[in-house]
């Protein structure tokens, strides 16, 4: 991206990528803090796990940072953190936002903007942001495990359907073009149900297995069934690990938990699989870009 505020469909430039993982560091740096004053445990999720253990700090070619809390820990979080932000960040979330498209939340960095094609028409706050997902208990039956796991995908669609008019890529072909169309209709008729009913349902059924002695936790959010799942009795104590010049909590089964998200997770994917978010509109609040 060249100069501020410039559109971007495809690849980063290397000083671009890098200042988007600084302002995320510096996101996550104050989180970390919060978490401190406050007493709530959390611990990276996913790649920023996996750039914990296997970097020391972000995967090279990554541009997102991933948190989660358990449910309890979470909730303090949104009822209490929002006291003990700077001025220059925002905690967003579903229940303080009405035009959210996500379940969980996001804090973000005033004054910058990483826009995602799909949100381009959602008037929020875009900028800059590390994710913070709430960690609920599952079933260990696993038909109810999948029951469960449905009910929240199907509300989660319609969720994002009524939140974002858009598809998540620019068509690129008559075909893909036909399904935007169609989508902006979709969006119009979801509009009917309120956000907050959708997230109330949401709620209902991530927690629903809360305290009923399960031996595991998820989010619910995971496009994926089965794929990040934390045993209860194998996550705490939590570790610390160097984050780029900053420690981290992680799980103290990290090496089962990466494994079972990546396999040989110590190896490397391809260079033609080390993709970002490549955002529609990348704007990082100065002169220079």
């Amino acid at each position: 991206m060249h100069g501020k505020g410039t559109g971007m469909s495809s690849y980063y430039e290397d000083h671009q990528l890098k200042k988007v993982q600084a302002a995320e560091l510096l996101i996550l740096r104050e989180f970390d803090r919060i978490c401190g004053e406050l007493g709530i445990e959390y611990f990276a999720e996913a790649g920023t796990e996996l750039g914990a253990v296997r970097h020391g700090g972000f995967i090279p070619w990554d541009d997102d940072v991933d948190v989660a809390m358990d449910r309890a820990g979470y909730e303090r979080f949104l009822r209490e953190a929002p006291a003990l932000l700077p001025p220059e960040l925002s905690l967003q979330t579903p229940y303080n936002d009405p035009n959210c498209p996500y379940y969980f939340s996001k804090l973000r960095l005033n004054g910058t903007v990483f826009m995602e094609y799909c949100n381009r028409n959602v008037d929020m706050h875009q900028g800059i942001y590390i994710d913070i997902y709430p960690f609920d208990e599952i079933p260990d039956d696993e038909a109810l495990n999948l029951r469960q796991y449905k009910a929240f995908q199907r509300w989660t669609r319609i969720f994002t359907l009524r939140q974002s008019p858009d598809v998540s890529r620019e068509p690129r072909n008559p075909r893909e073009k036909a399904r935007a169309a169609l989508r902006r209709v979709l969006h119009g008729a979801a509009r009917i149900l309120p956000a907050k009913f959708i997230v109330g349902k949401m709620d209902h059924i991530s927690k629903k297995y809360n305290g009923t002695g399960q031996s595991r936790m998820t989010t619910l959010t995971s496009p994926v069934h089965g794929w990040d799942y934390v045993r209860l009795d194998a996550y705490r104590p939590l570790l610390k690990m160097p984050f780029e010049d900053m420690e981290i909590s992680v799980l103290r089964d990290y090496d089962a938990n990466l494994t079972s998200l990546y396999g040989d997770y110590m190896q490397p994917p391809p260079p033609e699989k080390r993709k970002g978010h490549r955002p529609y509109r990348l704007d990082f609040g100065d002169e220079d870009g």
